[in-house]
């Protein structure tokens, strides 16, 4: 939702009055110039909000979109069961986590295709782990230590929505910091650009990334 809105806001600034009122001719409106100005300039200064009326059926357009994806990028990796003796994982209302290079950094995932790890806890003793296909080959069920279990709950804490769960007289979460995660919805000139669970500095680094390729893009032009 905070993508089609910060979209939409981008698009307006862009809008002249020739193109506004071309689309609402398109629509069975007749509008005056005039009046498509005062449109522009309202929808310019910015003094409005924008508010979605189904939002469900804007998560389901998206969804259904990249689920048969994403279902081939699971089926490549190499599944793990890990075990643990304790009771010491959490879980989330957004319980799949990706884990970059550093698994110690959690917000650093340069995304599905390329996290290094996707971790799953399916109960506060178990976790499905999925690596990699260079990373690991064979499947198989492991033990977890401290280590681990301190890997997967930093991610899957990092990237919660709205809560975490706990088994009640526990605290796995007890003593650690996170870093501070970056908002979903960027832009930069006049690119909207949306990565989920990144940290501030993951997000600093994209942008960074994405002002070198426009730059080369831009001596490209010129020579």
């Amino acid at each position: 939702m905070e993508h089609m809105k910060v979209l939409s806001r981008e698009l307006i600034e862009f809008a002249t009055p020739k193109s506004v009122r071309e689309v609402l001719q398109a629509k069975g409106d007749k509008i005056s110039m005039k009046e498509v100005a005062e449109i522009v300039k309202f929808a310019q200064s910015g003094d409005y909000r924008l508010e979605v009326n189904h939002p469900s059926n804007l998560h389901l357009s998206g969804a259904l979109k990249m689920a048969l994806d994403a279902v081939l990028y699971f089926k490549a990796r190499t599944w793990l069961l890990m075990r643990f003796s304790d009771p010491v994982l959490i879980t989330s209302d957004e319980p799949v986590a990706l884990v970059g290079r550093n698994p110690h950094a959690p917000g650093d995932a340069p995304g599905l295709m390329r996290a290094a790890q996707i971790v799953f806890p399916m109960d506060p003793r178990h976790a499905l782990i999925m690596l990699r296909p260079d990373i690991a080959e064979l499947e198989s069920r492991v033990q977890g230590g401290p280590d681990q279990a301190r890997i997967i709950n930093s991610h899957v804490a990092f990237s919660a929505h709205r809560f975490l769960v706990r088994l009640p007289g526990t605290n796995p979460l007890d003593g650690m910091t996170f870093p501070k995660k970056a908002p979903s919805v960027f832009t930069e000139g006049d690119l909207v650009g949306l990565q989920f669970n990144a940290s501030e500095k993951r997000r600093a680094e994209t942008v960074e990334k994405v002002r070198r390729g426009k730059r080369a893009s831009t001596r490209r032009r010129r020579q």
